[in-house]
């Protein structure tokens, strides 16, 4: 039997620039506790690139009751400008629009809520990301 990898969300020539962090300031369970992780696709599993300080994670939950974390984007250009040029940027910022809508519809089926917030800005979370 053939195994296929297929993904939830299209993306332009199938290049796949976008890359999916989850910021937890909420401890989810024993091993997903607040920091800042990954998704590896080959993997299909989560790597953890930080580990958010207990103090800060209570901040940010008070801040966000009922919230335990976030879904962060980001895109890598090159994997779009070497075949598409300067018209990379926008298939990539359309690329990100359909991540979102994918994990709009899968918060939806978990019952949980999504929504943009857009307080934190990109100088931060780019320092957050690396």
């Amino acid at each position: 039997m053939e195994s296929w990898s297929l993904r939830n969300n299209p993306s332009s020539g199938n290049l796949h620039p976008t890359e999916s962090y989850i910021i937890l300031w909420a401890a989810v369970d024993d091993e997903l506790v607040p920091g800042i992780y990954h998704y590896a696709p080959y993997e299909h599993g989560l790597e953890r690139r930080a580990v958010i300080d207990k103090n800060i994670a209570k901040t940010i939950y008070q801040e966000n009751p009922g919230c335990f974390g976030a879904l962060a984007l980001s895109s890598i250009h090159w994997r779009e400008e070497w075949k598409y040029g300067v018209r990379a940027l926008r298939y990539c910022q359309l690329d990100v629009g359909h991540a979102l809508g994918a994990g709009r519809y899968s918060a939806a089926l978990q019952g949980w809520r999504m929504a943009l917030d857009t307080r934190a800005g990109d100088g931060l979370i780019s320092e957050c990301l690396g």
